[in-house]
């Protein structure tokens, strides 16, 4: 498909189980989340596009965001299908049996992870990094008041 169509990035809905209901989530809505996306390979190895060893918990979301902010607008596209099923699971190991909540436990990544994203667009020159900075400038003083 992404050969037919000549583009890098397919982006199908997913479907988001939360207390046994079902909510289908498309378009940019689908975000930051790695379900339902396929990459192009050779758009991955050109713009050196790789999860970060600084990002844990959040690295789906420093892997798109850095994607968004390389890939040109006529690359991407979307597809009306639901292709994946999230289910919540506050039983899962990456919420279970930690200190802190999962909530404080990913604040600081929470924070910290704009600042490795617009390194990223900074490092490949993306005429986004402006907008993303300020953008997630104003997002770290929301997360600040919270």
């Amino acid at each position: 498909y992404l050969k037919t169509n000549d583009i890098d990035v397919l982006i199908t809905n997913i479907a988001v189980e939360i207390n046994n209901k079902i909510e289908i989530r498309k378009n940019q809505n689908v975000f930051p989340w790695m379900h339902g996306k396929i990459y192009k390979r050779e758009f991955l190895v050109k713009n050196e596009l790789r999860f970060s060893d600084k990002v844990i918990h959040l690295d789906d979301s420093y892997f798109n965001n850095c994607m968004l902010g390389i890939i040109k607008n006529d690359r991407i596209k979307f597809l009306d299908v639901t292709t994946y099923l999230w289910k919540n699971n506050i039983n899962s190991i990456t919420r279970k049996n930690k200190e802190h909540s999962y909530a404080l436990m990913i604040f600081d990544e929470i924070y910290y992870t704009s600042n490795y994203i617009y390194e990223y667009l900074c490092n490949h020159k993306s005429n986004k990094r402006f907008s993303f900075y300020i953008s997630s400038t104003i997002n770290k003083y929301i997360v600040k008041i919270l």
